[in-house]
């Protein structure tokens, strides 16, 4: 379910006979692999991708250069991280003068799901890796359906259809606890629906070609984040 790409790509290895017990043994013998390489040709290099592990061989280790990435600290730099890498033609290719609001919409979502493993149990009952690639599906799922209604003379959003693939089957095919797809729910229809456009709505946006300047102004403290969770519950 959801986007989650384990399942092909085992069966991507198994169609090219690399099954997971050769990848195993790859991983224990390429110590071994590398100490017999006495002279490589100097334009040589190893590229390796792991998540921490005690496992990993340590002489790799001491013998690499190591460049470690970690997601965003915080809503703003969860948005800036987000928007830094969408171009302005990708807001230009969808004629619907909602998408720009909504993309914005999609990256606080985004940015809210992952803050709440912050906080453990209390953010959610089991931990999901949401990630980039989740987002960037969503908003191509965004980009269809808006210009499709562009297409079809249609001023509506359609909402319900944008909030089932994107809360119940994107994100909500990830979580496999009830209160935690509760909470995908709730985020849904707190956040999706033509009340964002009107003036006393605290999720308010203009109707504006422009929403990055939201942004800069959004604020650091987790209280005012829309992520009322208590500072005791963070996991250090």
């Amino acid at each position: 379910a959801g986007s989650d790409p384990t399942t092909d790509l085992l069966k991507l290895a198994e169609r090219m006979e690399f099954g997971v017990t050769k990848v195993k043994l790859l991983a224990m013998e390429l110590e071994k692999h590398l100490d017999k390489m006495s002279k490589p040709h100097p334009d040589v290099r190893l590229w390796l991708t792991t998540e921490p592990t005690p496992k990993f061989p340590i002489g790799i280790l001491q013998r690499s250069l190591k460049v470690v990435t970690e997601p965003p600290n915080g809503l703003k730099l969860n948005l800036r991280n987000t928007f830094f890498k969408i171009s302005g033609q990708q807001f230009n290719d969808c004629p619907h003068e909602a998408f720009p609001s909504l993309v914005f919409v999609l990256a606080f979502f985004h940015a809210v799901v992952q803050e709440r493993r912050k906080y453990d149990k209390i953010g959610w009952n089991v931990s999901y890796d949401f990630n980039e690639s989740d987002f960037r599906v969503c908003m191509q799922i965004l980009d269809t359906y808006l210009t499709k209604a562009v297409a079809n003379n249609d001023t509506r959003i359609p909402w319900g259809s944008l909030k089932y693939l994107i809360g119940e089957v994107m994100y909500g095919g990830r979580a496999i606890d009830d209160f935690d797809r509760r909470v995908l729910r709730t985020y849904m229809n707190e956040y999706m629906g033509d009340f964002i456009f009107d003036t006393f709505q605290p999720f308010y946006f203009q109707h504006s070609p422009d929403v990055s300047y939201y942004i800069p102004t959004t604020q650091v403290d987790p209280q005012q984040q829309g992520l009322p969770m208590k500072e005791m519950c963070l996991v250090s």
